[in-house]
């Protein structure tokens, strides 16, 4: 009898993981359509998207998205800046609060404030098989790749584009320069680009100390949305 029920629950399970990812695939349809032809432009006036699904090496789970847009000229940085929270004191102020509740994104204050707690939940970092990397040949030689932006920011005050010294191998630095993109190899192995263009920066956006690596979020798309998101600002050379 016990060995019954357990087929069936295992078969009402396997089943119902079909309705749940069609389900799932149709919402990141809308989601990123939403994304992209809103006339709510919860990142921006979009001009050009591309996403796509990606799952990771766990059993049965369902896929998150990974997407590069492309947004108007017309969109001045300081905007676009704004719509990226690294803090989650800065995610979803007052002021909109009192508009997403206007809008019907938020119930009232206290959905706002139950959504401020649930992001220090959801956005702050916690090491998984999938962020470490190995260092070295013991068990315990493992690193998080995870990027804290307090610690890499020059700034973690205010928004701001750090440099990154990418330390190319002498074949490709020499083609590069052949290319006219950076001066010939030399001893010093720094990677001198004759063009600003080439030269690759990450964005780190404020941070708080006692909040720990917080993912950066946009107030209106995590208020909709309650869900790990993790927004990068990608101007310059393989910041994609």
């Amino acid at each position: 009898m016990y060995e019954e029920k357990e087929e069936l629950r295992k078969a009402g399970r396997e089943s119902s993981c079909i309705a749940l990812l069609r389900q799932w695939m149709e919402v990141s349809e809308i989601f990123m359509t939403y994304i992209s032809k809103s006339d709510e432009h919860s990142l921006g006036k979009v001009q050009d998207i591309w996403w796509r699904h990606e799952y990771q090496t766990a059993k049965a789970n369902l896929s998150h998205i990974h997407a590069l847009i492309r947004l108007a000229e017309t969109e001045s940085e300081a905007v676009i800046l704004d719509h990226i929270c690294g803090m989650i004191g800065d995610l979803i102020r007052p002021e909109e609060a009192e508009q997403f509740i206007a809008e019907g994104i938020l119930r009232d204050m206290d959905d706002y404030f139950e959504t401020r707690e649930l992001a220090r939940k959801v956005l702050q970092h916690s090491c998984t098989q999938h962020c470490l990397e190995r260092i070295g040949p013991g068990e315990t030689d493992l690193h998080c790749r995870s990027v804290c932006s307090r610690l890499a920011s020059s700034d973690p005050t205010r928004h701001c584009m750090q440099t990154i010294h990418v330390n190319h191998s002498p074949s490709a630095t020499m083609v590069m320069a052949e290319l006219g993109l950076c001066q010939p190899y030399d001893e010093t192995g720094r990677f001198q680009p004759f063009d600003v263009g080439v030269i690759s920066q990450q964005h780190h956006p404020p941070t708080s100390a006692g909040e720990g690596v917080i993912s950066p979020s946009s107030p209106r798309i995590f208020a909709a949305t309650k869900s790990q998101s993790n927004i990068q600002y990608c101007t310059t050379y393989s910041t994609s």
